[in-house]
């Protein structure tokens, strides 16, 4: 559900206690960009998190690189990346990542 979640406002969200008891989250269609794939990357919480759906957020291949080099990914079992302006070679760095192993879908 798109709600104009920017890279700053997760900034301000990733210290939410609201965000520690969820399993899944759908930041679908915000312009969280390069800056906000980093920050969920970075977030101790993402370890809770069976499911991340960040479909059309504009993270792009950094992004994704922050999400495939964090610790945090280990247990999340589906990842969403529709439309992020994600390269052939981010994808291919996401084919030969550990976070491959764990996601069911």
């Amino acid at each position: 559900i798109q709600n104009d979640v920017t890279g700053q406002g997760l900034y301000y969200l990733r210290n939410s206690t609201v965000l520690t008891k969820l399993k899944l989250v759908h930041f679908t269609e915000n312009p969280i960009d390069v800056r906000g794939g980093r920050l969920i990357a970075g977030w101790p919480i993402l370890e809770n998190y069976t499911t991340l759906d960040l479909t059309s957020c504009g993270i792009g291949d950094l992004g994704l690189r922050a999400l495939l080099l964090s610790s945090y990914t280990r247990y999340l079992q589906r990842l969403e990346l529709f439309d992020n302006g994600i390269t052939r070679k981010g994808l291919k760095e996401f084919r030969e990542s550990k976070l491959v192993e764990t996601l069911k879908d």
